[in-house]
């Protein structure tokens, strides 16, 4: 827990804190979490990640340094920062006292233990486990299950949610059994990381056994939107 101007504390769970530092490790020096109130009659918590400005305050909260403006305060005083990785959404939770909650819903990992051992879901995707040689992949199907999994571990580095669950993976197609074709877009056709997200997904495409070929390709229609994020991504990020 950390405590700024005001006695104002916030604080992040082992796990979150960990999913942080892996995604700021993949940003430019000196970046940080900022951690806001949007506006309306019913407040509700989101973040994003940039440099702080001058002369702001950076709180330093189990190692991740986060920013917090001065009217985001009472809404985000003594609230909880965690993340959540279940199998069918991962991201970044925040629930408090002044905001309403913003957790999973059916399906997505209720009940977890904030202090527990569970692994976070951030930063450049890894590899999912090697099937032993007597449980090989069955076909496309167990694959593009274990392709999923890996998307869900790579994050647009500027946005805290996987690239899964906000919608930039348009198709996943298997021209053969082990030939994979992906089809993905950016949230905009100026996204400074593009090349980034493509070689990641590249990457986690080919880690998955069995496959021999796989080739990623980046298109702009339709045009990506709030609306293609998955029901979870929304309600993070206050649509819903």
């Amino acid at each position: 827990m950390s405590e700024g101007g005001g006695g104002f504390q916030i604080s992040i769970t082992p796990r979150a804190a960990k999913a942080f530092q892996e995604v700021l490790a993949h940003q430019p020096p000196g970046s940080a979490v900022r951690v806001f109130a949007l506006p309306g009659p019913h407040p509700r918590p989101n973040m994003f990640i940039e440099k702080p400005r001058p002369h702001e305050q950076v709180l330093q909260v189990e190692g991740v340094p986060l920013l917090v403006d001065e009217v985001s305060e009472k809404f985000l005083a003594e609230a909880v920062i965690d993340h959540l990785d279940a199998s069918g959404s991962s991201g970044f939770h925040i629930e408090g006292p002044n905001v309403p909650t913003t957790g999973a819903g059916e399906g997505e990992a209720t009940g977890a233990d904030p202090s527990g051992p569970a692994p976070p879901s951030a930063g450049p995707p890894t590899a999912p486990a090697s099937p032993s040689a007597a449980n090989p992949p069955r076909g496309p199907a167990e694959r593009d299950a274990m392709l999923r999994q890996a998307l869900r571990k790579i994050y647009d580095p500027e946005i805290p949610m996987n690239i899964l669950d906000l919608g930039l993976i348009y198709g996943i197609d298997w021209p053969a059994e082990d030939t994979l074709h992906v089809r993905m877009t950016m949230t905009s056709p100026g996204c400074p990381v593009a090349g980034l997200l493509h070689d990641q997904v590249e990457e986690a495409a080919r880690a998955i056994p069995g496959v021999r070929e796989a080739d990623v390709e980046i298109v702009w229609e339709p045009a990506w939107g709030p609306e293609k994020m998955s029901a979870f991504a929304r309600r993070q990020f206050g649509y819903d």
